[in-house]
C-alpha cells in the first residue's frame, strides 16, 4: 500500500539520525536514497550502467528539494542515460572524464594555489589576481578542466564591450597562469597561440572643461565610489590603491596618507592638499560601518562598480572618450605649467624614474615629500578652478533665454 505525502515526510525524518550521517531508501522509488541527517541530506540515485552499479547525486538538498521533487529530477536522469546508452555513448568513460575534471579541483582552488606559489613573489602580484577575479570571477567555482578556450575568449569579448583596458590585461595574466598550470601538469594550456591586443598607449588629457563638468558630476552623484573616483583625482592616484585607502594608513593633522599598497610594491608616503584631504573627510564622516577601509561598500570590502560609474558620468557630464587613467596625465600638464620638474611629477604619480640604474634605486630613495606637497597643493587649486568653471558655466546656460 503507497503511503501518503505525511507519511513519507514522517518515514524520512524518523529514518534519518539527528546527528552525523545515515540514509533513507525511497521505498516506492527503487535507487532513490536520502544521505545526511534531519537538518539537512542530499539525494542520490543509484541504477546500473553498461552492469555497473553507479550513484548519481542530485542537484540540491533536503528539505528543499522535496522527494516529490527528487523523484522527477531522478526520472530525468534515469531517462537521459537511457537515451544515450541507446545512441551508444560510452556512459562509463563519460562519468571517468566528469570525474578527472573534478578531481583537479575548481579554477579559484588552482588559482589560489598559483597565487600562493608564483604571485606572491611579484611586484605586480596582486594587480594579476585583481585583473583575472574580476574579468573572470563568474567562473571560479567550475572545476578548472571544465572550463573551455571558448568560455574565457567570450568572457574576455563581453568585457572589452565596457572595459577593454582591463579585459586585454586579465587574459595578459590568464595566459601565463594556464602556462603554469600547464607546466604543473595540473591542466592543457587552452590559451597557448591566443593572441592579445597590446592596450595602445594613450598620450590624450582631459581638457580643463571636460574635467570640470566630470567633476560636477562626481559631487552629483551620491554613490561612495563616486567620491571615490574623485579623491583619486585629487591625488592622481591609481584607483585600485585610493578604493583599498585604509583608516588606520591616514594622517589627516600631518595631511599624509601613508599608501603601502602601491603598484611597484613600495610604501609610498603621499601627500594630501587640502582638496583632497576635505574629499577624505567626507568619505570618513559617510562611513555607516568599522570597515578598515575609507571607501567602503556594502560587504565591507573596497568599492567597486568602475564601468557603471563611468557610463553615469559620461551622461551627466556630456564628455565621452576618455578613461580613469588620463587623469594622471592632466596632473602632469598642470603641475608642469605651475612650475614642478619632471622627476617630481613622476615621484608625485610613483613612476620608477627612467634610467634610473641599480645603485639609483638603492641609494637614491628620497621622496622629496616637500616638492610633492607643493605639486599636490597646485592640483588641488587647479581642480577647485576648473569645477568653479564648470559650475558657472552651468549657471550660465541655465539664465540663457529660451
Amino acid at each position: 500500500m503507497a503511503l501518503n505525502a505525511r507519511q513519507l515526510d514522517k518515514s524520512i525524518r524518523t529514518g534519518l539520525p539527528a546527528t552525523g550521517k545515515g540514509t533513507w531508501r525511497d521505498p516506492e522509488f527503487p535507487g532513490l536514497e536520502l544521505r545526511g541527517n534531519r537538518r539537512g541530506a542530499t539525494w542520490y540515485v543509484r541504477h546500473r550502467v553498461d552492469g555497473k552499479r553507479v550513484r548519481d547525486r542530485i542537484e540540491g538538498r533536503w528539505p528543499a528539494i522535496t522527494l516529490a521533487a527528487a523523484r522527477e529530477a531522478a526520472r530525468m536522469l534515469l531517462s537521459e542515460a537511457a537515451v544515450q546508452a541507446a545512441a551508444g555513448v560510452d556512459l562509463i568513460a563519460r562519468r571517468a572524464e566528469k570525474k578527472r575534471k573534478a578531481s583537479a579541483g575548481t579554477f579559484d582552488e588552482v588559482f589560489a594555489k598559483y597565487e600562493r606559489k608564483h604571485l606572491a613573489g611579484l611586484k605586480s602580484g596582486a594587480e594579476y589576481s585583481r585583473r583575472i577575479r574580476d574579468v573572470f570571477g563568474q567562473m571560479m567555482a567550475r572545476p578548472l578542466l571544465a572550463i573551455t578556450r571558448d568560455n574565457i575568449l567570450d568572457t574576455a569579448e563581453e568585457r572589452r564591450k565596457t572595459a577593454a583596458t582591463s579585459a586585454d590585461a586579465a587574459m595578459r595574466y590568464l595566459k601565463s597562469f594556464y602556462s603554469w598550470a600547464a607546466d604543473q601538469r595540473i591542466a592543457p594550456n587552452i590559451l597557448a597561440g591566443v593572441k592579445v591586443a597590446q592596450t595602445r598607449r594613450r598620450t590624450s588629457r582631459i581638457l580643463p572643461e571636460d574635467l570640470g563638468a566630470i567633476i560636477v558630476a562626481l559631487e552629483a552623484d551620491p554613490s561612495t565610489v563616486a567620491l571615490c573616483a574623485h579623491t583619486a583625482f585629487a591625488l592622481a592616484g591609481r584607483d585600485g590603491e585610493v578604493a583599498r585607502m585604509r583608516v588606520d594608513e591616514l594622517d589627516l593633522e600631518g595631511r599624509v596618507w601613508t599608501c603601502p599598497d602601491t603598484k611597484n610594491g613600495l610604501t609610498d608616503r603621499v601627500p594630501l592638499s587640502d582638496y583632497a584631504a576635505a574629499l577624505i573627510e567626507t568619505a570618513m564622516a559617510r562611513k555607516m560601518d568599522d570597515s578598515l577601509y575609507v571607501f567602503a561598500g556594502k560587504t565591507g570590502r573596497p568599492v567597486s562598480g568602475w564601468s557603471k560609474l563611468k557610463n553615469r558620468i559620461d551622461a551627466a557630464a556630456g564628455v565621452e572618450g576618455w578613461r580613469w587613467h588620463d587623469i594622471r596625465r592632466s596632473f602632469t600638464w598642470a603641475v608642469a605649467e605651475g612650475g614642478i620638474s619632471k622627476d617630481v611629477a613622476d615621484r608625485c604619480l610613483n613612476h620608477a624614474a627612467r634610467g634610473q640604474t641599480t645603485l639609483d634605486a638603492i641609494y637614491h630613495q628620497h621622496d622629496r615629500f616637500q616638492e610633492r606637497k607643493v605639486a599636490f597643493d597646485i592640483w588641488g587649486d587647479t581642480l577647485a578652478r576648473y569645477r568653479a568653471a564648470a559650475r558657472a558655466e552651468n549657471v550660465v546656460s541655465l539664465e540663457r533665454p529660451a
